[in-house]
């Protein structure tokens, strides 16, 4: 007998744009092996932030993570 086995993929996105000096305070804090790209439009910093994971679980505590961590730097 053959079984088939579907693995799922989840993915989610962070996106925040703002401020230079922000964004790179933003970018020091975002855990190792998380991957992230940047675009700098004239004074403006984007940082897009990209999870991908094959359990819910997992996938919500890496962007929970990031979410504190950004937190933190804003209340600061």
């Amino acid at each position: 007998m053959i079984r088939s086995i579907m693995a799922r993929h989840l993915s989610a996105v962070l996106y925040w744009e703002g401020d230079e000096q922000e964004g790179k305070r933003l970018i020091e804090s975002i855990p190792e092996g998380v991957i992230y790209h940047l675009d700098k439009k004239n004074e403006l910093l984007e940082i897009k932030i990209e999870f991908k994971e094959e359990d819910f679980e997992l996938l919500r505590e890496k962007v929970d993570l990031v979410l504190e961590q950004f937190g933190e730097i804003e209340d600061s």
